[in-house]
């Protein structure tokens, strides 16, 4: 979580990629605003594939992300990742069960 603000910095951050250099899938959920990206990175001698889910309220950035090894990067659309991945979603404040504390 990161407070709202610099999406363009926040995108670096994750990616390591200045915004414009990459292709970010704009969409809603749960009437929030949600971006999703898939970039590469080499390091360690070996190529990695890297994908982030980002949700805002506007007052923060919710932040998904997984890297994997290139080969397996199809990872990122199976079994527990993909799980995770469409797992995550911002619960409505009036759907939060409050203990009172």
């Amino acid at each position: 979580t990161v407070a709202a603000g610099d999406f363009s910095g926040l995108i670096r951050d994750i990616t390591g990629y200045s915004r414009e250099n990459l292709q970010i899938i704009e969409s809603v959920q749960s009437d929030l605003p949600s971006y999703q990206v898939v970039w590469t990175s080499v390091g360690e001698g070996q190529t990695q594939v890297g994908r982030a889910s980002i949700l805002t309220d506007g007052n923060y950035y919710y932040v998904l992300s997984a890297m994997v090894p290139e080969s397996k990067a199809g990872g990122l659309y199976t079994g527990n990742l993909m799980e995770m991945f469409a797992s995550f979603r911002a619960i409505p404040k009036q759907d939060v069960i409050s203990s009172g504390s």
